[in-house]
């Protein structure tokens, strides 16, 4: 915990571990649990994890855990894996929601008794009390983030994932104490009005071209510009880049947009107060942008020499309380 502390620079109030046996059990407590995958999983010796499909299906206590556990095969390894734990938990709470676990006492206490096995928490932390505060969350205001790294590095024959402090202190603390809305000052300068204007937007980006670990970088440039960082991730490829955004959010979507030279397009899939851009073949760091990812490089010595390779961190969440991963 006070590694953790130190890195985010953030409080930890309570501490829990869950372990793969643990996964598997609060599954078969559950019956099963509901994923969503962004598309079919071949077969994984490893894990025993495979879909013959995408999108929602049911998986049975045994498959829970192989989803759970695999890593091999997925475009960002662990950091997969992790996405896929967070949505593993995401759809956990929104059966017990939807399905009136939390109110039924019989229900509780078997979640309960696997908690008492399976689960590490700190000494302070009551789980009963915590399963009454669990009734107020929803899939609107649960959000999983997984912050972002700079690229990967052998250390002493281990691999290791390199990170970037200053940023991810910026984006823990943007995150839990957002700066409060307020209007810029008349003789504010055109571009702090559009600073302040992009700590509000939270940009979701997408890789469908060919450059490996681009989403990445047009992620971390942005947040450097002000902007939230949002999820990250690979998409089928696109012979185009396009930039969608929700509500609230048009004109920072078309600033976006100048960079790509193309237009930005309002859409209804896109959550309000988000742009999500969709990178296309050929797709590259915008000039501008290019000068706000060195800077974040050269934040951290160590980073400078490790190239970006994949889109890591984001966030996941999805309004139905099961969002769609890797």
């Amino acid at each position: 915990m006070a590694t953790v502390e130190q890195l985010t620079g953030v409080h930890i109030d309570h501490f829990a571990e869950l372990n793969l046996d643990g996964f598997y059990e609060l599954a078969k407590v559950l019956g099963g649990v509901e994923v969503c995958l962004n598309h079919p999983v071949p077969y994984d010796p490893n894990s025993g994890f495979h879909a013959t499909r995408a999108g929602y299906q049911h998986l049975n206590a045994k498959m829970a855990l192989a989803f759970v556990r695999q890593r091999d095969g997925l475009t960002n390894g662990d950091l997969d894996r992790t996405h896929r734990q967070q949505a593993f938990l995401d759809s956990v709470i929104h059966q017990l929601r939807t399905e009136g676990v939390l109110d039924d006492l019989t229900k509780i206490q078997a979640l309960l008794s696997v908690a008492k096995q399976y689960v590490i928490t700190d000494s302070g932390w009551n789980l009963l009390d915590f399963v009454a505060q669990m009734r107020s969350l929803s899939s609107r205001n649960l959000t999983f983030r997984t912050l972002p790294i700079v690229g990967y590095q052998v250390i002493d024959g281990q691999d290791a994932n390199v990170v970037n402090t200053a940023q991810i202190q910026q984006i823990v603390q943007e995150t839990f104490y957002p700066a409060p809305r307020s209007s810029a000052s008349p003789s504010a300068s055109p571009s702090a009005q559009s600073t302040a204007g992009n700590s509000q937007v939270t940009v979701d980006v997408y890789n469908g071209g060919t450059t490996p670990g681009l989403a990445g970088q047009v992620s971390a440039a942005l947040v450097k510009d002000g902007y939230i960082a949002g999820t990250i991730a690979n998409t089928n490829q696109l012979s185009t880049t396009e930039v969608l955004y929700g509500a609230g959010t048009s004109a920072n979507a078309s600033r976006i947009a100048s960079l790509f030279s193309v237009t930005a397009t309002a859409s209804s899939s896109v959550a309000a107060g988000h742009v999500e851009i969709l990178l296309g073949a050929g797709a590259a760091l915008p000039s501008s942008a290019s000068a706000s990812a060195s800077a974040s490089a050269s934040a951290s010595a160590s980073a400078t020499a490790i190239p970006t390779t994949g889109p890591e961190g984001g966030a996941v969440n999805a309004e139905n309380g099961i969002p769609c991963v890797n």
